[in-house]
């Protein structure tokens, strides 16, 4: 039999009686077995709903031994961004962005799954007599049976953008359910029946699970930039007037506020908040107690500790213990990639949370690594996930969409598997200003020399250290230098809070060559703070970088896709993630991952390069092919130009309007660069873009409040990465489909210009979109609104019978070319009179 934990083989007999103490006299702890939870929880779970404990602690007083069990991995496929919970049995139930919920046994088998109507990005809680509740992004909140069949569903009353369930849901001291919709709704739902109790409104979408307090007490957080106390008591008494007489308290912040507050045993609510800062609240009165400013936005909850000490990271990379008391900061632990998941502690206090650098830390509670764990196997590696400690390991989920189970204190035990590191210090020099290799999956490495596809673009971060922690810093734009040997024409990119920049080539770089990259420039710190947006400060120190860059040699002399007078080729970019600037995948990564975008090169001079490519959005079918998303709401469409030089591809569109879960957002510039194998799909790829925030619809103002936003040139920056591969289908060309000649409108003081195309011959039905692009003398795409100004009129069986693009106020040339395309095939062209 193996002991312990080597560090607990010895703990004195008083201080093991005081932790039992605490844990009989707060019956929110389970034991082990589980003791009954103050909420209908299941009794015996594990963890049996987001942050375990209905206070939302994260805490749970096991005190694991070593596990003989081996790690496991589940794969669904699509990214993770729901954090599972376990059951008495030790089934962990997990939702994927592939819209499907997974039971998965201890051993990671599936017990069962059921394909839902949209992504899962939600925990679930499991009742006492083990019915799962659970969210989807398809408007439905379901209760499963144990076997995995649907009781019921609820679906919220709506009137917003969208309707999905994102916050997670919890359980009332009645048992009663409570679950956040993005129609700015909490709802207070019977689980028995699946309807309505009572319903809250805010002023934004509710992501934050709610913390129930010892009274009953409801805490949670929202968009609206908020945190609110409700009374559900009052509520019920009343449904009718539950928005006035539920409200306890409302306080409020500078940023959105998605983290899950904790009550801790003192009363006090932790949480953090978009704006960059921790804080701490008085549960009765709402009243301030304390506010810590972290370097970047807080997505991740907090959890308490045995003795009460209080575990919160940031998206800056570090995990803080704090005071909960005064919020005064007793230790920090600083890794070099943002840390969105929630942390959970056992009963001997080591504290457990993934990162956005694919590991999964144990620390000690002195603030030193206890061991840590790489799940990474590509460059999509984010732990964006909450851990959930079951009965002999540590259930984690991320970004590349697997599921893990890592028995506890495994590194310790297999300290030769080479995705341990048992070393207590940090990853980080004590001392120093570097660049980091900034990968497109969102990495930080520390190197003099790199290998990129020649089509990618080069993004690299500053870290600034002092005392052995991590400082607030920027590059200060005015003084960046970057030269290039051999020299290659290319664009430098500044992020708005000076984090990091991308070197952005032109074309692309000469496959099989290697750069000499020197960068120098200055750093500021110690700027005017307004919640997560930082402005100015005063330079500080310098630094300087020489970087080795080899662009790949070419894999392919040909372009892998064949095109032929009945087809073109078609890529499905898909799972795409946006990494930086950092708040952006904690509004919208799982919503990024799940989409398809389908790229059809209509037009490519294999002697020049050069190629023409028209973008729509894709769907997945009942088969789970990628096909062309004719959904009314389908607003994505648009021209890109670029090269293709055998495997190496190129493509860049620059100010076109696109709409993304109905938000217009006119992209400046985007940009892909991938390399291609032999079947067309990407073995290494970047994404890069830029926007003017004041013209992003209903959403603008809110990424300038954010910081995302340059403050003297309002553009905000992206880069990123994405899958590259063939797509079946939407590049045919239809059987006896013809066209008529373009009607063309000018343009009217009161009216905005249009070009119709009527269409002959069997007429394309539901399943298809037929568009219109228009190419200038030069035979370059022109600048119109073909996203948004894009109409398919249709008869009554749904067909298409004409197509009508609005110019604006935009004139077609004589010389013009219009290009009609059904799908992604170019159906006919015409050259304008």
């Amino acid at each position: 039999m193996l002991p312990r934990r080597p560090d607990q083989r010895f703990v004195p007999f008083v201080l093991a009686i005081a932790v039992l103490a605490v844990v009989a006299c707060d019956d929110d702890h389970a034991g082990d077995p589980p003791a009954k939870y103050e909420v209908p929880m299941q009794t015996g779970a594990y963890w049996p709903r987001f942050r375990r404990t209905a206070r939302g602690s994260g805490f749970t007083p096991r005190l694991p031994g070593w596990a003989q069990s081996e790690v496991w991995s589940f794969d669904t496929g699509k990214g993770i961004f729901s954090s599972p919970v376990i059951d008495k049995d030790g089934t962990i139930y997990i939702g994927s962005a592939n819209a499907v919920f997974y039971a998965l046994h201890a051993d990671g088998t599936v017990k069962w799954q059921r394909q839902l109507g949209e992504l899962v990005d939600s925990a679930a809680v499991i009742g006492q007599d083990g019915t799962i509740y659970v969210g989807s992004g398809d408007g439905n909140l379901y209760a499963f049976a144990a076997d995995g069949s649907i009781k019921w569903k609820f679906q919220p009353r709506g009137g917003a953008f969208i309707t999905w369930f994102e916050g997670n849901v919890v359980m009332g001291r009645d048992g009663t359910l409570y679950a956040g919709n993005d129609d700015f709704h909490l709802y207070a739902v019977d689980p028995d029946t699946g309807r309505e109790k009572w319903a809250y409104k805010v002023g934004d979408q509710i992501w934050s699970a709610a913390a129930v307090g010892p009274d009953g007490k409801l805490y949670f957080g929202s968009n609206d930039l908020t945190l609110h106390s409700v009374d559900p008591a009052a509520a019920a008494a009343d449904p009718a007037a539950a928005q006035k007489n539920a409200v306890r308290w409302r306080f409020a912040a500078k940023g959105s506020v998605v983290s899950s507050p904790l009550v801790t045993k003192d009363g006090i609510v932790v949480a953090g908040s978009f704006d960059g800062y921790a804080y701490g609240v008085d549960a009765k009165t709402g009243k301030q107690l304390w506010s810590l400013p972290t370097r970047e936005h807080i997505y991740a909850s907090a959890a308490e500790g045995p003795d009460g000490t209080v575990y919160l990271p940031s998206a800056d990379g570090t995990l803080y213990a704090l005071d909960p008391k005064t919020g005064s900061v007793k230790w920090t632990f600083d890794i070099l990639d943002p840390i969105r998941s929630s942390p959970a502690v056992d009963g001997s206090g080591t504290i457990y949370f993934g990162a956005g650098d694919g590991r999964l830390y144990a620390v000690n509670p002195d603030g030193t690594r206890r061991w840590s764990f790489d799940t990474s196997s590509d460059d999509r590696n984010d732990l964006n996930a909450s851990p959930a400690l079951g009965k002999d390991a540590i259930i984690i989920a991320g970004e590349e969409g697997k599921v893990w189970s890592i028995p506890y204190d495994y590194c310790i035990r297999k300290r030769d598997d080479t995705r341990c590191n048992t070393e207590k210090k940090e990853d980080l020099a004590d001392e120093g200003a570097g660049l980091y290799v900034l990968t497109p999956g969102g990495a930080s490495i520390a190197t003099e020399s790199t290998e990129i596809a020649a089509g990618e673009s080069l993004a690299l971060r500053l870290v600034v250290r002092a005392g052995g922690n991590t400082v607030d810093a920027a590059i200060d734009p005015t003084s960046l230098r970057v030269d290039l040997t051999p020299a290659v024409p290319h664009t430098i990119d500044v992020a708005s809070d000076g984090s990091f920049f991308v070197i952005v080539p032109v074309t692309a770089f000469e496959p099989d060559t290697s750069y000499s990259i020197d960068v120098r420039g200055d750093y500021l710190t110690d700027g005017k703070r307004n919640g997560n947006r930082v402005i100015g400060g005063k330079r500080t120190g310098n630094f300087r970088h020489r970087l080795t860059v080899k662009a790949r040699p070419k894999a392919l002399s040909t372009f892998p896709l064949a095109s032929s007078d009945d087809r073109v080729p078609v890529l499905n970019l898909s799972r795409l993630a946006a990494p930086n600037p950092t708040l952006l995948p904690s509004y919208n990564q799982i919503g990024f991952d799940f989409m398809n975008l389908l790229i059809g090169i209509i037009e490519h001079d294999s002697a020049s390069g050069r190629a023409l490519a028209w973008v729509v959005a894709g769907a997945r079918d009942e088969n789970n092919n990628v096909i062309v998303d004719s959904s009314s709401d389908q607003r994505i469409l648009f021209p890109m130009v670029g090269t293709i030089s055998g495997s190496e591809l190129v493509l860049e569109s620059s100010s076109f309007g696109v709409e993304f879960g109905g938000v217009s957002v006119p992209l400046e510039r985007l940009r892909i660069g991938a390399s291609l194998d032999g079947k067309g799909n990407s073995t290494a790829m970047s994404v890069f873009a830029s926007t003017t925030c004041s013209k992003v619809e209903f959403y603008g103002v809110l990424l300038q409040v954010a910081g995302l936003c340059n403050p003297i040139s309002d553009q905000m920056i992206v880069n990123g990465t994405a899958l590259l591969a063939a797509a079946p289908r939407g590049g045919d060309r239809p059987k006896d489909l013809g066209a008529a000649e373009p009607v063309i409108s000018a343009p009217q003081a009161q009216q905005d210009g249009s070009v119709s195309v009527t269409l002959q011959g069997p007429l394309p039905d539901r399943n298809h979109v037929v568009s219109l692009l228009v190419l200038d003398a030069q035979g370059a795409p022109m600048k119109l609104p073909y996203s948004t100004g894009t109409k398919n009129e249709r008869d009554a069986a749904g067909r298409v019978t004409r197509v009508t693009l609005s110019t604006g106020q935009s004139a077609i040339p004589a010389g013009s070319t219009v290009i009609v395309l059904h799908d992604l095939f170019p159906l006919a062209r015409f050259t304008t009179k």
